[in-house]
């Protein structure tokens, strides 16, 4: 068996890819329908032919980071000729991928037998430019899949620009400009990739992949850019969200439920209203930035609770010995739920009333013949994320002990929403009426409630 067969087997043997193919599957599904099946007839120069080339990007990503999993371990020293296969690996996957996802226009209306090769060609090395991209941040950077939200904003902000027509037409219109970039782009690749000096430089660099996704290396990596005594300084809560907590504690009597419940609060929020100025902030970013997407993409506000819920310490788990019983932690869980609720309440009431004073100050955005309107942003906007909230706790109560595992399924919850959302002919906050939102929040809060409970009383809580 040669060694790049044997680099190619965890492609299948790693089951947790098994949901990135899923992810990648729905996105090719949504490309080709979209190209094919949206309309009638296939119109040109819309940007619909394009969704497979820009998922180069995530591949091209994907297939770096397998190779620098092994490229930081020092054993890799010892695997024979693996400083060859790396390149063979990397380029053997970029020619498959981008051949097949070129293959789509040849459906592409209005072409003749004699410029369907070229553009073929030029769909092909478009992709290599996407795949070289994604590969080259995987070899470049110590935290490559920070760029998978990078991706799918930039993915966003294109299709509000217009920008995949932009591409399409130039990949049919202009195949030589796509064409040379594109070889030139994957002559740079090869050449580095074929540097002998590349493992000697990867091996133990501190760096961020699958395999070596943890929370203690996440601090570590972001504590090398920030000052010692900064981080000590932040992690401590002001003195009156102590006063405000600690005083609630000492006037309940201890072991009490009501104390638990306090001290449990504290621990979840007592940084994050020590910082309520950055919440400020994000809020402001957000309602300029749902301003300008429109409620088309008002599906995006999933991020939010996805961020409240899996960047918390579980209040239901503890390493040390808790002041309560199964019963105390549950009550305290439920008020952190219930909390955290409210804040969103909040929080997207913030946004509401800021879009409303931002409407009548920010312009209109005009590029390459597009006009994008700032639009005020409506209450509506907080009914996905309602739902989205409960089934966020229950995936962080069931997959907390496995944060690669959360990641990948919080992720893909998102991914299945924003892409329903870009591929509904409607507006994306109708699909969630105020009388659909009750009933599915109501379902989902009483689901989490229930699991909950159950690792409550069931569980081993450690």
């Amino acid at each position: 068996m040669s060694i790049l067969t044997m680099n190619l087997r965890p492609l299948y043997q790693r089951r947790g890819l098994w949901v990135v193919y899923g992810l990648f599957g729905l996105f090719a599904f949504a490309g080709i329908y979209t190209a094919l099946f949206d309309t009638a007839t296939p119109r040109a120069g819309e940007g619909r032919f394009i969704g497979l080339v820009l998922l180069a990007f995530m591949v091209g990503l994907l297939a770096a980071v397998f190779q620098m999993e092994i490229l930081i371990k020092p054993f890799a020293f010892c695997l024979p000729g693996h400083g060859r296969m790396v390149r063979k690996f990397i380029f053997l996957i970029a020619a498959v991928t981008n051949l097949l996802s070129s293959l789509l226009f040849l459906f592409y209306p209005g072409l003749s037998l004699t410029r369907l090769p070229l553009v073929l060609c030029s769909a092909f090395f478009a992709g290599m430019v996407f795949y070289v991209a994604g590969a080259w941040l995987a070899f470049g950077t110590k935290q490559p899949m920070a760029f998978v939200g990078f991706m799918i904003a930039a993915f966003i902000f294109g299709g509000k620009l217009n920008l995949h027509g932009l591409l399409e037409r130039a990949i049919v219109d202009y195949p030589l400009l796509v064409i040379v970039p594109g070889l030139l782009c994957s002559f740079a690749l090869w050449r580095r990739l074929g540097d002998p000096e590349l493992a000697r430089r990867s091996c133990l660099l501190p760096w961020i992949g699958f395999q070596t996704f943890n929370y203690a290396k996440m601090r570590d990596s972001r504590n090398r850019f920030v000052a010692d005594h900064w981080n000590k300084l932040g992690d401590h809560p002001k003195a009156w969200v102590e006063n405000l907590f600690i005083a609630r504690m000492e006037r309940r009597r201890p072991l009490s439920g009501a104390r638990a419940i306090w001290g449990t609060l504290y621990t979840t929020f007592g940084l994050f209203l020590s910082r309520w100025y950055g919440a400020l902030a994000f809020a402001l970013f957000l309602a300029v930035l749902l301003g300008y997407l429109g409620p088309r993409m008002w599906g995006v506000v999933v991020f939010v609770p996805m961020i409240l819920v899996s960047y918390s310490k579980p209040s239901l788990f503890s390493s040390m010995l808790p002041a309560g019983g199964r019963a105390e932690r549950f009550h305290a869980a439920l008020a952190v739920a219930a909390v955290s609720l409210t804040l969103l309440v909040l929080f997207f009431s913030v946004i509401v009333v800021l879009s409303a004073l931002l409407s009548s100050v920010l312009p209109d955005l005009a590029y390459g013949g597009v006009t994008i309107s700032y639009q005020t942003v409506s209450v509506k906007c907080l009914y996905p994320a309602l739902i989205f909230l409960p089934i966020a706790g229950i995936l962080h109560l069931l997959l907390h002990r496995k944060p690669i595992l959360l990641l990948v399924a919080s992720m893909a919850l998102v991914y299945a929403i924003i892409m329903g959302s870009i591929m509904s002919r409607t507006e994306g906050p109708t699909i969630y009426s105020l009388q659909t939102t009750i009933l599915l929040s109501a379902a989902a809060w009483t689901l989490f409630t229930l699991v909950l409970h159950r690792i409550a009383t069931r569980h081993c809580l450690v």
